[in-house]
C-alpha cells in the first residue's frame, strides 16, 4: 500500500526495490535479479486493483 502522500513514481520505486531484495534474498548471491511494479494513477492518486470484472469494466 502507498504511503499517505505518498508520489505514484516515488511508491512504484519502493515497491520495486521490496520486491528486487525480497527476491535476491530467497534466491542468494551471485544472481542477478530486477525488481519492477505498476501503479495505475488518475489525477495524482494512485487506484488500487479492482475487486472483480465488474469493477474493472466500470
Amino acid at each position: 500500500m502507498p504511503y499517505s502522500n505518498e508520489d505514484p513514481a516515488r511508491y512504484v520505486d519502493r515497491m520495486s526495490r521490496l520486491k528486487a531484495v525480497s527476491t535476491a534474498t530467497a534466491v542468494g548471491n551471485n544472481r542477478l535479479v530486477i525488481g519492477s511494479d505498476t501503479a495505475v494513477t488518475m489525477g495524482g492518486a494512485i487506484l488500487g486493483k479492482p475487486s472483480d470484472v465488474l469493477e474493472a469494466e466500470s
